[in-house]
């Protein structure tokens, strides 16, 4: 019964993020046709331009390979499955809102931490779905517009994007833990979950530090463990919290 009211709650959400990322996947493989096309058509006119070819200008270097063009695809669908993750965690296992829903919840027989933990499961399968299937989605399409993606470089990032989301989850199951008010949850994930990022990202600039650089390993076929094992860390640092503090709230 908890599992099948926590799909209940969340697969709304589930679905229409699942939409989207999905939609979003065919759409940027898509685009690269007109993109490809504008090039050509550059290459051309270059070629047909002696005043440019004297200027140094060379028609075959006039393009973008498939693989660049989808490196912008990567960062906006990270962006959105974290904001996916804040949207499915959102509400936490028992929200002090819900009014007979939550004096329902809680007058079944099985323990706050029990409720918390189905949540979090159904909230992290869900995820998983949202971050690997759009990802495996663009090598599996991409040879209908004639081109090819690496497999193994689509399920790692769609693994690095995943273990990322799971960071935003858990802190989003903590804050809605601590908040009486959900609307003061949501507010308060923005500003931190926009701290942590610009943090990582300097630090992905430093030296020794550019370990958590994500771009650095997948381009380079690496395995991301330090930025998986960090995320994974804080996520179930957020998780344990948030079940201490479900523990000592008074609904």
């Amino acid at each position: 019964m908890l599992w099948r009211k926590a799909w209940v709650e969340t697969r709304w959400r589930f679905l229409l993020a699942f939409a989207l990322l999905l939609g979003a996947a065919f759409v940027e493989i898509r685009s690269y046709v007109g993109v490809e096309a504008q090039f050509k058509t550059m290459a051309k006119m270059i070629a047909g331009r002696p005043d440019l070819l004297r200027m140094g200008f060379n028609p075959d270097q006039v393009g973008m390979r498939y693989h660049d063009f989808l490196w912008g695809f990567w960062f906006t669908q990270g962006v959105l499955v974290t904001m996916c993750a804040v949207i499915l965690g959102y509400g936490g296992a028992v929200s002090r809102q819900a009014g007979g829903g939550a004096l329902f919840t809680l007058s079944l027989p099985v323990t706050r931490s029990r409720l918390l933990l189905v949540r979090s499961a159904v909230g992290l399968g869900e995820l998983a779905v949202l971050a690997l299937v759009p990802a495996l989605a663009i090598p599996l399409a991409s040879p209908l517009i004639g081109q090819s993606f690496p497999w193994g470089e689509a399920l790692l990032t769609g693994l690095t994007m995943l273990v990322s989301g799971a960071a935003a989850f858990g802190l989003t199951i903590w804050l809605s833990a601590v908040f009486a008010d959900r609307r003061v949850a949501i507010l308060a994930i923005a500003p931190s979950w926009l701290v942590g990022n610009l943090v990582t990202q300097d630090a992905a600039r430093k030296g020794p530090l550019r370990v958590f650089d994500t771009t650095f390993h997948i381009a380079s076929g690496q395995v991301p463990w330090p930025i998986w094992l960090a995320s994974l860390l804080v996520g179930a640092a957020f998780l344990y919290a948030a079940r201490r503090s479900l523990a000592r709230r008074d609904f």
